[in-house]
């Protein structure tokens, strides 16, 4: 089952979500950014997941925090060189 999905833009779709996408900027563990651009993707079955752990988080009175979101295979092969599995 290889269809093309739209990725959802999570800062459009949540604009009071706290997003620090790490790998966009040089504060990282390669020391240098790993995506061109800050821009946080998800597969519109996880942004309903999130929505949904939104509301529950808002009940509970918490907030969260996205760290990272799709990664294209290019920026995953980058951290790959920069992190090599040892066994």
């Amino acid at each position: 089952m290889n269809q093309q999905v739209t990725l959802v833009d999570i800062r459009a779709r949540f604009p009071a979500l706290a997003i620090d996408l790490k790998y966009a900027s040089a504060d990282n563990i390669t020391g240098q950014p790993i995506y061109a651009e800050a821009r946080c993707l998800l597969h519109p079955d996880a942004a309903a997941a999130l929505e949904k752990s939104l509301r529950i988080a808002r009940l509970a009175g918490l907030h969260l925090q996205v760290l990272d979101a799709y990664r294209p295979q290019q920026a995953q092969q980058l951290l790959w060189n920069a992190c090599p599995n040892q066994d």
